[in-house]
């Protein structure tokens, strides 16, 4: 059993199983990208005894509800070539009471460290830092997208925002047939794009307003 920084996961493995077991209404709401929804429900009378020892107590099939149906989903879910990660709301009593659960079946998984609010609060820090931006301005229309292609093909650091909120801006409107990216969508794959740069090397960035479509930026890269 062991606990890890969602950022270090997605560097470390571009493939990998992301599994969302809170409930369904908090998975719709937001979730890691990625992640597939297989929620875990638990008898809340035994929830107790398992807190105030659950470091010595073994962790009985009744703690969960039909905790089979949970590793049928999982094993139809889940890739066996991929590492398989799990996540809750915190980190807390569900993740500890799974990952238990699996040691003593001899199964060896990872979670979240601190789950989705872990992950929340360590998107919140990434962003906050000190980015080197260098943006692209010019009056609408005059080929601002077409330099940033030019600069990524010769070897620089680019973020097409365009692309991530998949709207042009406020005179063009969305990029294709499909609506815009909704602000968490486009947060997270903003998020994702950004683990990929170095955060010491420049990064350009065309000049837009802070809200693209249904995408509000973050101050940080303005």
């Amino acid at each position: 059993m062991s606990f890890v920084n969602i950022s270090e996961v997605l560097i470390k493995y571009p493939h990998l199983s992301l599994i969302d077991i809170r409930d369904e209404d908090a998975y719709k709401k937001d979730h890691i990208p990625t992640a597939i929804n297989i929620p875990l429900q638990y008898n809340p009378d035994i929830k107790k005894d398992f807190l105030l020892s659950y470091k010595s107590q073994e962790v009985s099939d009744n703690l969960f509800l039909d905790i089979k149906h949970f590793e049928h989903l999982l094993s139809t879910n889940s890739n066996s070539d991929h590492p398989t990660f799990f996540y809750c709301q915190d980190g807390g009593f569900l993740s500890k009471a799974l990952a238990y659960y699996f040691e003593q079946k001899g199964s060896n998984y990872s979670f979240i460290s601190q789950g989705y609010k872990g992950f929340c609060r360590e998107q919140q820090q990434f962003f906050n830092q000190n980015w080197k931006i260098c943006l692209l301005t010019g009056l609408s229309g005059v080929g601002k997208t077409k330099i940033l292609h030019a600069l990524q093909k010769g070897g620089q650091q680019v973020i097409d925002l365009e692309k991530i909120a998949n709207h042009r801006g406020s005179v063009f409107g969305k990029s294709t047939n499909s609506a815009p990216r909704s602000h968490l969508d486009a947060y997270h794959m903003l998020w994702k794009k950004l683990l990929t740069l170095n955060p010491h090397e420049y990064i350009f960035i065309e000049q837009k307003s802070r809200t693209i479509g249904y995408f509000t930026l973050p101050s940080t890269l303005l």
